[in-house]
Order: C-alpha cells, then structure tokens, then sequence
C-alpha cells in the first residue's frame, strides 16, 4: 500500500526552519491523525527529509569542534539525555560518552513505520559519540531509523523503512558526496563517503548496510575527526 494512503497523507508544503544558524527547506507531511507517530516526543515536530537531517548535523565552515551542546535547541530534535551519558565497563574503565536525541525522518517521502495495536510512523535516532569522557567533544554523529536497542528498534517483521540509500535524498538537499572506499564483512556494507555543502564542513559519512534472516537495516554515521586513512582501514575487531 501507498505511504501516501496508508497514512492518510493530506497534503505537502514547505516551511522554513532555523536552527543553530542553518536555513532549511522542510518537507512537511500532514497526517490525517497526528497519534499515530511513535513516541509521543515527536507529536508535533516536522519531518526532515534524510538529505535536510544530515545538512542540519554537518558541522558548519569554521567550526573546529563540536561540543555536546550542539542543536541543543533545535526544533526538529527531541533529546532525552540530560545532558549526556558516561560508559563505563565492569573494571570501571572509561568506554565513551553518548548523548542521544529522537527526530522525525523521511527518505524521498517514505517513512519508517512500526506495528503496535495500530500502524505508526516511526521516529529516527541521532546520537553523538566520542570514546572518551563528557569533557571531550563529539567525534561522530549517528542517524538510525528506530529508537531504542530494544522492542522500538527498526528491525525485523513488524518494522518498516529500516533500510535506505542516503544518495538521492543527500543531492535533493543540496549534498555533493564522493565515494571514498568500500567495505564488505560478512552480512555487513559500509560505503565511506566525502560529503560537501554550501557553508559546511566537508565531511565524511559512513554509510552502513546491515543484511541478515530479520531483514535489512542501515545507519548513517558522520565522522567529524575521520581521515581517507582511519576511514577506509580494514577493521581489526
């Protein structure tokens, strides 16, 4: 069934958006009934095409760093972290920091959807990173279908749009990208890309495929401090 049909869409518009000093086209979708967005956090909040979300999270020209207060009053991003979370392992060794936020994504007009009681659309997880301690700075920035490692997670029977090719929505929103290399593993893909954008920082996304018995899944992951090197070098795990 149609997206279009099977959620009621009435109608598409476009408004624009300013968040942390980013000008944005917002691809607006209006639903027939707005309870059917999964979590509640996301009532309310437009939708951001993948290419829009990923110009949002690009650090801009001129910005070394990016701390972890950054789009922090953003209006498209729902975080629940106040303000970030410290891992630490069995031993009490230090294995990083994360701060993790919940947004409305769209691929070229298709939503991810999740199965409950009734059909939801299904929001998408941004994460920072670094693997150190809060008083460092972000070093990636991750945009997953789903919200949480557990029964919310884009995966499997009951889940849809958990898979995608970023390409054709990071050129709609004005992202040129080269292919750096390619990595195959097992069940897994990663292509390594070279973004660039009007007043952003040029930089790199790792754009991984997941393939197994529940499906497909993919995540897309900007690496703020990456290199041609440490991007392409064969993982070692």
């Amino acid at each position: 069934m149609p997206m279009a049909k099977r959620y009621g869409l009435l109608n598409t518009d476009t408004r624009a958006s300013k968040s942390h000093g980013v000008s944005l086209t917002i691809s607006v979708f209006a639903f027939a009934e707005e309870q059917y967005i999964y979590p509640d956090e996301l009532k309310g909040k437009l939708s951001l095409e993948l290419g829009q979300a990923v110009l949002l999270l690009m650090p801009p020209v001129g910005q070394r760093n990016i701390d972890w207060g950054y789009l922090a009053n953003s209006e498209n991003i729902s975080w629940i972290d106040n303000p970030y979370i410290e891992r630490n392992g069995d031993d009490g060794a230090q294995q990083g920091t994360s701060r993790t936020g919940w947004l409305r994504v769209n691929v070229l007009g298709v939503n991810s959807t999740i199965l409950k009681k009734n059909l939801f659309e299904l929001g998408w997880t941004v994460e920072y990173e670094n693997d150190s301690d809060g008083r460092y700075d972000v070093d990636t920035i991750t945009l997953e279908p789903g919200t949480d490692d557990g029964e919310n997670n884009c995966f499997g029977r009951t889940t849809t749009g958990c898979s995608f090719d970023p390409r054709p929505s990071l050129l709609k929103a004005g992202i040129h990208f080269s292919l750096v290399c390619d990595k195959k593993d097992g069940n897994s893909e990663d292509k390594i890309l070279l973004l660039s954008a009007k007043g952003k920082k040029n930089t790199y996304a790792d754009w991984n495929q997941g393939f197994g018995s529940g499906g497909k899944t993919a995540l897309l992951t900007l690496n703020l401090k990456g290199s041609n090197r440490t991007m392409c070098k064969a993982d070692t795990n």
